[in-house]
């Protein structure tokens, strides 16, 4: 598996890299977008870590042309993740916001991987999830903690709002933006449930 890191800070640059050939990742790295855009012109990746103000070119131009090759993303986030952040095509298929633990990014990259591998698809009323295409219903980009929350509603499992606010804003926006009835609600006593806009 090859990752290639796109971030400004070279120590970071040099230690996660580090970490990563410890666990067994063979890793590039470049500092700036017009490098970024370089590397994976020329290298095939199977995931990106890109920092989200990365200079030179724009965080949503390089996700637009890793999406055009399949080329999985993780954004490495300098603010807490909002819903603002999860709409629109170019997102990432996972964000993560400073500062975090170099174990979290670790497993964040192999879940995107192992996620990306996969063919398994699942339904929650009408709304169908593609895990390896990161997908709603065939239409709309989703990204893991989005999954992870549809996953727990179709398995009436709870969810940490706290944690997962700002997906659950964001998934309710694109179920309505698909024209599906559901949407996702708190309710009390129960926790949070997909319900019929009418409920």
């Amino acid at each position: 598996m090859k990752i290639l890191f796109a971030v400004s800070d070279r120590d970071f640059l040099s230690s996660f890299a580090k970490l990563f050939e410890i666990s067994g990742y063979e890793t590039d790295t470049t500092f700036d977008g017009a490098q970024t855009l370089r590397k994976i012109s020329e290298t095939a990746f199977d995931l990106v870590i890109l920092e989200r103000t990365i200079p030179r070119v724009k965080c949503g131009e390089i996700i637009q042309i890793l999406q055009e090759k399949d080329i999985p993303v993780i954004v490495i986030s300098e603010k807490s993740i909002s819903s603002s952040m999860l709409l629109g095509n170019n997102i990432a298929n996972a964000y993560i916001s400073l500062p975090f633990l170099p174990q979290e990014l670790l497993e964040l990259a192999s879940e995107v991987i192992n996620r990306r591998k996969s063919s398994n698809v699942f339904s929650i009323g009408d709304i169908e999830v593609s895990e390896g295409s990161f997908m709603l219903c065939g239409k709309q980009r989703i990204t893991c903690r989005e999954m992870d929350v549809l996953s727990a509603l179709s398995q009436d499992k709870e969810i940490d709002a706290k944690r997962m606010g700002a997906y659950i804003n964001s998934l309710n926006i694109k179920i309505e933006g698909l024209n599906k009835k559901p949407r996702i609600k708190y309710i009390n006593g129960e926790g949070y449930r997909l319900v019929n806009n009418n409920e």
